[in-house]
């Protein structure tokens, strides 16, 4: 397990650019008639498997441990609406 790294403005922007490409995929590669949805494991960071499961420091979701919306919600949303 790694423990010794922190959530920085580097991952979050890192974070934040892979979400929007994923959505960018989503759009391009999926007929518009079969988009049904993109699921994501849970909310916010607090509840996330990898750090209770295997107790391992990471941030994978859209809001953080207080359930704010972290760069990669909007960066998410953006690239749903535009």
């Amino acid at each position: 397990n790694n423990t010794s790294i922190s959530f920085s403005a580097i991952l979050a922007q890192q974070q934040a650019d892979k979400y929007a490409f994923i959505v960018h995929q989503y759009r391009l590669l999926i007929p518009a008639l079969q988009r049904f949805g993109i699921t994501s494991w849970n909310l916010g960071d607090k509840d996330s498997w990898i750090r209770t499961y295997i107790i391992h420091n990471d941030w994978p979701l859209l809001f953080d441990d207080d359930y704010l919306p972290k760069p990669a919600f909007y960066s998410f949303r953006d690239a749903l609406t535009n």
